[in-house]
């Protein structure tokens, strides 16, 4: 409390105990795997975001048995957890490593090498299957394709044609390693403007990427 949609923001706030609930656990963003029982059914803990208090609720729920179906879930994260230990990033479900991308710069096109990974039952036991993947992405951003297609004489963009270029098409953010798909572009809106975020306060989308994603830049 309050609730906190970011998984990876939930970590964080966990990991403030981990003096508490020890080295070697899993967790998803909402099941919290441990080697051992907690001595109490139901433990509340406090943890600090930027100031703000956070309460958290640990409540017993099961124990896992070695033959529980659950526990292939649990080695698909134990698995990428390694892969995201070998400094590899993840994009969508598959992890790939930025450090030995190959970079095409007369295509403006970079390539990298990565794997794709599950843990599944086989027969009377559990196979893991492992095989190379790679991301093509364009060295050009959205911001340039808009830019390229700006009138000279005016200084404004061709409204149809960056529509045309950038709806329906998927991009991909670096700071969080993320692809969307672009299905419209509003051209009244600027970063300058507010929206409601989940709790109802409203915030800018500078002060929104600055606060949550910490990010900075220059808006003119």
């Amino acid at each position: 409390m309050p609730d906190i949609e970011d998984g990876k923001v939930r970590s964080e706030l966990l990991l403030q105990h981990k003096a508490f609930i020890g080295e070697c656990h899993i967790f998803d963003g909402s099941s919290l795997l441990l080697p051992h029982k907690l001595l109490l059914p139901k433990t509340e803990l406090v943890s600090l975001l930027k100031n703000q208090v956070v309460k958290l609720t640990i409540e017993f729920i099961s124990e896992l048995s070695p033959n529980s179906p659950d526990c292939l879930r649990y080695y698909n994260i134990l698995f990428r957890r390694i892969l995201k230990q070998m400094n590899l990033k993840q994009v969508g479900r598959n992890y790939y490593n930025k450090q030995e991308a190959t970079e095409f710069f007369d295509h403006k096109l970079v390539i990298w090498p990565g794997y794709v990974t599950s843990i599944l039952e086989y027969e009377t036991s559990i196979t893991l299957c492992a095989d190379v993947n790679h991301k093509l992405l364009r060295m050009q951003t959205a911001y340039d394709l808009i830019t390229g297609l700006r009138d000279p004489q005016t200084r404004k963009e061709d409204v149809e044609q960056v529509s045309k270029e950038l709806i329906g098409s998927i991009v991909f953010t670096l700071y969080n390693n993320k692809t969307y798909r672009v299905d419209a572009i509003n051209w009244e809106d600027n970063p300058r403007t507010k929206f409601k975020k989940s709790g109802g306060a409203e915030i800018t989308f500078v002060d929104y990427y600055r606060e949550v994603c910490n990010l900075l830049f220059q808006y003119v």
